[in-house]
């Protein structure tokens, strides 16, 4: 059904291609084609436009001119005969200037106070003092032109001048009255007789001049048009009229002859757009004609082409098919010498190729099952050492027993040749070494040697730093360059150290030393390393305080009922789990296994953090602890603890949720303060939220310029009676999931004193019946640009 589907999918889209290549150039060329010849056409409409209303605008400035010299002729003709021409031989002597002009319908006479004296024609006002363009000739005392409305629908043109006399003053206004019609007489030679006409109009878009007398005195029928001339910006252009026809418009401006300034009208040559582009739409009709014949014939054609194309390529998906189905040694047979002949041969070889690989990946996946058997089982031999420690450190015997199985039991875990455990004396000075295993030997031997520092590069740097030092290559490490030799004839190659350390003074060191080449120190071994120094550190110092004879005060016995609190619950969880391990083996039921080595893990790792809070709690107190400031990714020390607390969370039903924007800054704090801290809250979080809550962790910068890091619980939210006292170092509290009271421990008096001495803060908003958040405020000095 799919090969059906495909072969027709595949035949539509081979003719649709083809179809768009034959057509696309085709129907492209005659749309270049149609804009070109209508770009052409358009432009030749317009150059027309151009010369027909240039060719209006000079005759109707002309006309408009002739109109003008004729009455300054006449005015300068009354001035020197004004005081003994009579009444007839002025109104003459106007009679002769209208008749050798030509332009004017009647020409008149009036005194200063616009009461007519003579005229050439009957039908006038007897006074005109209050036209405009008479009011403008006495004030100005030069002549004018106007626009003097006759009646609704027919204005006339009036020409005007002063006669002065002596002194200056206004004696008379003459003007000539030119009808309208005479400057349309003087357009009509213009244009062919087609749609192309003339129009006149004002600088308010009044038509003083169209073809449709009924346009007269009324404003342009196109808005458009009209808001430009309004603007006095009339450009080249088709504009829409009132109606919804579309017109093209030219305009000429009108300059007058000599010193003649006409009024600010504008002539305008308009030609309707569907007959400029009559002969445009014949063309797109045949162009139209032509695409569709060539449709037809690239039709057939692509049907031709695609049953070429589609035989080979249904050959192709047969021998895919076989491939699919596991059929390798069957090839797929096309004889043809273009691309699909091939892409035969390609599939063939491709065949070839897999029958080959699929027997060698058989191989690696068996080899690489057997390697991760190997790692679980390693995993859960060491993850054990944590439980049988654990134990130890628990049970009536006395410390001497208990160190003596501690270190043999860490070195056949590791698989080192040799673990040593080591105390200091006369103020780190001297070393002295009591427990030392060898591989091979039954039991820890007893000893009491003394080691200078001098000789031992590696102890001397653990000393210094109260950190683990780690040797992967005594022949390339620079730190053993003095004892190099000496190593290399005991046959020693790798080196890994451990400080005890209790409340920042140096107890002891754990020390193993491996002979064989190319050991590479793996991060599970110095993590394993690091919860059994910090176990055994935990145990001398109990013994020291049974030794020294100190009495339990109330601080004490509360100091107990914590360390009671932390321990108990993960050593129980470490030793049900590890049970269950040695009941179920670990070659079968591999993914519950994996479960419990994860628990196991998990368990381990909260005590190494707990040993740690208590040692790091009482420095804290006394000022005594330095921090090892680090610059670090915050998104990394994010993701590291809730990475930390996945299984835990999923364990107990929560969903732990983180919310991290991109782009964080890094930090530079204590790395393993700061990180113990988020795995403080987030452990108490998981263990007050009801299952099926939810846990939030996210991260704010605020305008001050601190950090915020956000840990949300939503669930029953901190009774309101716990809020101000949650970080104190003692405290007793129901569960907020149980609602029976316990003990907490020292993880928040712990989280406040390791955000003080970063100079930030902690703090916790709780609302009862919806959740509380927990606030780490790292501030502006801890936050490196990037």
């Amino acid at each position: 059904m799919l090969d059906v589907i495909f072969r027709k999918s595949l035949k539509i889209r081979l003719k649709v291609f083809f179809l768009l290549v034959g057509l696309l150039p085709l129907i492209l060329s005659s749309l270049l084609f149609l804009v070109i010849t209508k770009s052409l056409v358009k432009e030749m409409a317009y150059r027309r436009l151009q010369i027909l209303a240039e060719s209006a605008a000079r005759d109707i400035a002309r006309v408009m001119s002739r109109g003008q010299t004729g009455i300054k002729v006449l005015a300068g003709n009354l001035i020197v005969t004004s005081r003994t021409a009579t009444q007839p031989e002025k109104v003459e002597e106007m009679r002769r200037i209208q008749r050798f002009y030509g332009v004017y319908d009647q020409v008149t006479l009036a005194d200063s106070e616009g009461k007519v004296l003579a005229s050439t024609g009957a039908n006038h006002p007897e006074n005109w003092a209050t036209q405009d363009w008479f009011l403008e000739t006495k004030g100005r005392k030069t002549s004018v032109s106007g626009l003097y409305l006759l009646k609704t629908s027919q204005a006339a043109l009036v020409f005007a001048a002063p006669v002065l006399d002596s002194q200056g003053e206004v004696l008379y206004v003459i003007w000539g009255q030119m009808n309208l019609e005479r400057i349309r007489e003087a357009t009509e030679q213009l244009g062919n007789g087609g749609s192309e006409y003339v129009t006149l109009v004002d600088k308010t878009g009044t038509v003083l001049l169209h073809p449709d007398k009924g346009m007269i005195l009324k404003p342009i029928n196109s808005p458009k048009l009209l808001e430009r001339i309004q603007q006095n910006n009339v450009r080249m252009a088709s504009y829409p009229l009132s109606d919804g026809t579309e017109v093209l418009a030219v305009e000429a401006p009108l300059q007058g002859e000599g010193d003649y300034v006409p009024p600010g009208w504008h002539v305008l040559a308009v030609k309707p757009a569907s007959e400029a582009f009559a002969l445009v739409e014949a063309l797109q009709a045949w162009a139209w004609i032509m695409i569709g014949i060539e449709f037809l014939f690239v039709l057939f054609a692509s049907a031709g082409l695609t049953q070429n194309i589609i035989k080979p390529v249904e050959a192709l998906i047969a021998g895919a098919r076989k491939i699919t189905r596991g059929d390798l040694k069957n090839p797929v047979q096309i004889n043809s010498q273009d691309e699909l002949g091939t892409l035969n041969r390609m599939l063939n070889e491709i065949a070839e190729h897999l029958e080959r690989h699929t027997a060698g990946l058989e191989r690696l996946v068996q080899e690489r099952t057997m390697e991760l058997e190997l790692k679980i089982e390693d995993r859960a031999r060491k993850l054990s050492v944590i439980h049988n420690i654990s134990q130890l450190l628990s049970s009536a015997l006395n410390l001497e027993e208990v160190l003596q199985l501690a270190v043999a039991i860490v070195g056949r875990v590791l698989g080192a040749d040799q673990c040593s455990l080591l105390f200091i004396e006369r103020g780190n000075a001297l070393v002295r070494s009591k427990y030392e295993y060898r591989q091979g030997e039954s039991q820890t031997e007893l000893i009491n040697i003394n080691i200078s520092l001098e000789r031992y590069p590696e102890l001397k740097k653990a000393i210094e730093t109260k950190r683990p030092v780690g040797i992967n290559d005594v022949q390339k490490d620079p730190l053993m360059d003095q004892v190099r030799d000496l190593l290399t004839s005991l046959g020693i190659r790798s080196i890994l150290v451990f400080p005890l350390l209790l409340e920042d003074k140096m107890l002891g060191l754990l020390t193993l030393r491996w002979r064989k080449k190319n050991h590479i120190l793996q991060w599970e071994e110095i993590r394993l390393g690091e919860t059994i120094a910090s176990q055994i550190a935990i145990a001398l110092k109990s013994a020291q305080m049974a030794t020294e004879g100190r009495r339990p005060d109330r601080t004490i016995n509360e100091f107990t009922k914590v360390i009671v609190q932390d321990l108990k619950s993960p050593l129980a969880a470490i030793r049900i789990f590890s049970e269950r391990l040695i009941q179920m083996g670990t070659k079968e039921n591999r993914v519950q296994n994996e479960q419990f080595l994860r628990s196991i893990l998990y368990y381990a790792n909260f005590l190494l953090g707990r040993a740690h809070n208590i040692l790091e709690v009482y420095e804290m107190e006394k000022g005594n602890l330095k921090l090892q400031e680090e610059v670090v990714p915050l998104t990394r020390l994010i993701e590291t603890a809730v990475e930390q607390f996945d299984v835990r969370a999923e364990q107990e039903g929560v969903a732990l949720i983180s919310e991290i924007p991109e782009n964080l800054p890094s930090v530079r704090v204590d790395i393993q303060l700061l990180t113990q801290v988020l795995d403080n809250i987030l452990h108490n979080s998981i263990k007050h939220t009801q299952p099926g809550g939810k846990i939030l962790l996210g991260i704010e910068k605020q305008k001050g310029g601190e950090i915020w890091i956000e840990v949300q619980m939503i669930g029953k939210g901190i009774p309101a009676k716990y809020l101000d006292k949650i970080f104190d170092k003692f405290l007793q509290v129901e569960n907020w999931k149980t609602e029976a009271e316990v003990s907490m421990d020292l993880g928040f008096y712990f989280c406040k004193l390791a955000m003080e001495i970063h100079g930030g803060r902690i703090w916790v908003e709780s609302q009862e019946g919806e959740g509380s958040t927990f606030y780490l405020a790292l501030p502006p000095e801890r936050i490196v640009a990037k």
